[in-house]
């Protein structure tokens, strides 16, 4: 839903009145750290506090989950609202009389909503009749529970055109409308059902629980149509972005910390009852970069748990693929002798239990099957190897990680990492070289500055602690100047800081104000005055002042040291040049001890 003026004006008032750190003082228990406040993120499992609250900001940032928002996300996230409901909510606790608001949501959506739902309610109905006996006979087949029946709402589709005359008796809907819902199609200018032979019915639901589509799976015994049938895109359903069971699972992924991606909705529901909560589904096709984008909001960690064949392999390795791309945690896990996971957690639940208790990272996993599937002592499977470790980790972008996975190849495989690297740097096009992470200077600007570790980059870091100290008179008495920092992002903070400062008064608010229209450099901005490693040094240093005047003769330094690596360039090719004159040489050598010298001052 966009805002408008009003609606913008109306929520910065209901912010204005209701501060952010005793808002969220209700829901979990906050504790001051420096100008900022941290607490337990209430949105994944840890023990360590990465959960940061700015006063200033009235924002909040998790370093460990990434999530991050204002009192209306944190309401719809924790509570599972969305954000109108919010809106009221918080609107009534601030005082704020709400205007009328317009008609801003699609009316479209609202109908096909009203569509799908009816349609759940009707297949749930005939279900539980008679004339659903078979398919009940069916699920109990499969031991699937009347509990977990009326829990997922399953249904049963007769056939025919028994659900359009049965949505017409509730509500005179048009032929667009009831097509765009994707429940039914139209044959020589008939409308007809798209579940028109019989089938057993999985709601499809959002992350809201509104059912946006279905899969119907035919009859035992009826040889025509598809085994399984999906509803159709819609404006509802995007499929590449949906999985099964998702608004079950919610709690329990951020609970657990931890999503595990199966192969079906069978899969799923014989999970749930079997105390397994945290399990979703890819809706019968691959997985895809959207879902695990989806997933990512609840946990940074998915567990793939697939068929023990050659197909649940090939699912494994497509989801590491995506899960590294998309830069979340991927581990592994079969079905073992058992067919798929349906039919392993109703013969062994405590097999599944166990197997999820000690997932493998899917790398791990990955590279140990195809060890066992390759003779390394044969030159063409020799080769077909090292392309198989390049392209699992042509996504690979952080030091860190890869040197965690080329370590890990060449324990399994006895073969150097070296090898590895160069099938990586081939299939990616070029020389791989992630940034050190143990050599920290003055990086130039990335196109997501947003990630970058303040710890590990020395402007980022000064500018972090001015930002979280308020001592942006060292801005002054250390004489910063701009000219020293590589970094466009630094400097153009530093710069919006020098010029409120000339006018006499520096505040968060007041950077914000300035930094505004450019999102990268609010984005960097919000981060670093949330930033949780910052904070906690800011609070247990004594000496604040000092350690600026140390980082900032480190950033004065690196930059001198290139400097004077040009010079010393110069004077090499004036050196060989036999005609250059002794002064230009003279000249240049002076140069280079001065800068010499001006470094030597600053260790």
């Amino acid at each position: 839903m966009a805002a408008g003026d009003s609606d913008r004006r109306q929520i910065e008032e209901i912010k204005s009145r209701i501060d952010i750190v005793d808002f969220l003082s209700r829901y979990i228990e906050v504790k001051p750290a420096g100008k900022n406040y941290k607490a337990v993120c209430p949105f994944h499992n840890e023990k360590t506090p990465s959960f940061m609250i700015s006063p200033e900001l009235q924002r909040y940032k998790c370093f460990g989950c990434g999530v991050n928002g204002d009192i209306f996300t944190f309401l719809t996230e924790h509570e599972h609202i969305d954000f109108v409901e919010a809106l009221e909510q918080l609107a009534k606790e601030a005082g704020v009389q709400l205007e009328k608001r317009g008609k801003s949501r699609n009316k479209h959506l609202d109908i096909l909503e009203m569509i799908n739902s009816l349609a759940a309610i009707y297949y749930h109905k005939q279900l539980k009749s008679s004339a659903g006996n078979k398919a009940k006979e069916y699920l109990k087949s499969r031991d699937i529970t009347k509990e977990s029946i009326d829990s997922f709402q399953l249904g049963y589709a007769p056939g025919g055109k028994s659900l359009y005359s049965h949505i017409m008796t509730k509500a005179k809907f048009s032929k667009s409308q009831l097509i765009s819902s994707g429940l039914f199609g139209e044959k020589d200018g008939s409308i007809k059902d798209k579940f028109y032979d019989e089938r057993v019915i999985f709601p499809i639901r959002n992350s809201r629980g509104k059912v946006i589509a279905f899969n119907g799976r035919i009859m035992p015994g009826i040889d025509f149509g598809p085994k399984y049938l999906h509803s159709p895109e819609t404006p509802l359903f995007h499929k590449k972005e949906t999985v099964f069971g998702l608004y079950k699972a919610r709690k329990a992924l951020r609970k657990e910390d931890l999503a595990i991606l199966c192969e079906g909705a069978t899969d799923v529901i014989s999970c749930h009852q079997n105390h397994i909560d945290n399990i979703v589904a890819p809706l019968g096709t691959a997985l895809t970069e959207e879902q695990v984008q989806s997933l990512s909001k609840y946990t940074k960690n998915i567990l793939l748990f697939f068929d023990n064949d050659s197909a649940g392999q090939k699912a494994v390795e497509r989801g590491f693929l995506i899960c590294t791309k998309v830069g979340v945690n991927s581990f592994a896990a079969n079905t073992g002798k058992y067919k798929d996971l349906d039919e392993a957690v109703r013969d062994n639940s405590e097999f599944v239990k166990k197997a999820i208790k000690s997932k493998q990272d899917a790398f791990t996993y990955l590279i140990s099957r195809k060890l066992n599937q390759t003779n390394l002592e044969d030159l063409s499977q020799y080769k077909n190897f090292i392309k198989y470790v390049g392209i699992l980790l042509q996504h690979v972008e952080t030091a860190d990680d890869l040197s965690f996975f080329l370590n890990k190849v060449q324990k399994l495989s006895g073969i150097q990492k070296n090898v590895f690297s160069s099938a990586v740097d081939s299939i990616k096009g070029g020389k791989f070289r992630p940034p050190s992470l143990n050599n920290p200077t003055p990086q130039e600007d990335k196109s997501d500055n947003s990630q970058i570790n303040p710890l590990k980059n020395f402007e980022y870091y000064l500018l972090g602690i001015i930002l979280q100290s308020g001592k942006y008179s060292l801005l002054k008495s250390l004489k910063i100047h701009t000219k020293y920092f590589s970094n466009k992002t630094v400097t153009s903070i530093l710069q919006a800081i020098n010029k409120l400062r000339k006018k006499g008064e520096v505040t968060i608010e007041l950077i914000t104000n300035e930094i505004e229209n450019d999102t990268n450099l609010a984005s960097v901005f919000e981060n670093l005055v949330l930033d949780s490693q910052i904070s906690h040094f800011v609070e247990n240093t004594a000496d604040i002042n000092k350690e600026c005047e140390k980082v900032y003769n480190r950033i004065k330094k690196e930059y001198l040291e290139k400097k004077r690596q040009k010079l010393r360039s110069q004077l090499l090719l004036e050196e060989e040049n036999p005609n250059s004159e002794s002064e230009s040489i003279n000249s240049l050598s002076q140069e280079i001890q001065k800068l010499t010298r001006r470094m030597n001052k600053l260790m």
